[in-house]
């Protein structure tokens, strides 16, 4: 997919790639192929439906959200930041090797309609997402 404008959203990501582009932001092609839409609500409901978590990086806040699978009642929150961090590189806000709970914003079942129910101030997860660099998801 080529974008006309593809600024230059993110210039300390990390190390080993330090810049994120407006096109590196929202799904990508393999999220659209494995769950066989290009529809963004059906990719979301894919993954979340088949108890995937994920990790996404919000630039406009400048803070990372957790959607998570594991236990119930499921769960989303805003991810702590690492109390050590240096402000190099943006990745290294938070912990990889483990995700702490930090600021619970929804709790939820299997029932429930993320989509619709998901804002991070006011704005709609489908949007929300767009504009973010979705970094990790995991079964």
């Amino acid at each position: 997919m080529e974008i006309d404008n593809d600024e230059i959203i993110i210039r300390n990501w990390c190390s080993t790639s330090p810049i994120v582009r407006r096109s590196d932001l929202g799904w990508h092609d393999s999220d659209y192929e494995d769950a066989e839409t290009h529809n963004p609500k059906g990719v979301f409901d894919f993954y979340w439906k088949h108890c995937f978590s994920m990790v996404f990086y919000y630039p406009l806040e400048n803070n990372f959200y957790e959607l998570f699978m594991e236990g119930e009642p499921f769960k989303f929150w805003r991810v702590n930041k690492k109390n050590d961090w240096n402000g190099e590189w943006v990745c290294e806000q938070i912990s990889w090797n483990e995700h702490e709970e930090g600021d619970v914003l929804y709790t939820f079942d299997d029932d429930t309609d993320l989509w619709e129910l998901i804002k991070i101030n006011g704005k709609p997860i489908g949007d929300v997402l767009a504009e973010s660099l979705i970094v990790e998801i995991n079964y």
